[in-house]
């Protein structure tokens, strides 16, 4: 596999050909398109960054797919742990917020 050896034509030729698959998993994970966008230019980036990791057992395709998966669940944890404060509610607590434009 050319891409294996570092040749970046040949990657971009393989994410070329699996994009539109990526993105339909990522669509049906997130169920935003700027999200699923955003995991799977994430997910390509980490794939050529680890593509040394794959061993050629499976298909690059499953590979890819799993990476985006991984990737589009990641966001999902990450959304659940985020904290919205809403700034027209009145607080009794001692928390500060200072605005940055």
């Amino acid at each position: 596999m050319l891409a294996r050896n570092g040749d970046i034509e040949a990657f971009d030729g393989l994410i070329r050909r699996h994009r539109d698959a990526c993105m339909k998993r990522a669509l049906r994970i997130l169920h935003n398109l700027g999200a699923a966008e955003d995991a799977v230019q994430s997910a390509c980036r980490n794939a050529f960054q680890h593509l040394g990791q794959f061993q050629g057992k499976g298909t690059f395709a499953a590979w890819l797919a799993r990476i985006v998966e991984n990737q589009c669940l990641m966001k999902l944890r990450l959304e659940r742990q985020a904290h919205f404060v809403y700034l027209d509610d009145s607080t009794e607590s001692d928390v500060r917020l200072e605005l940055v434009g």
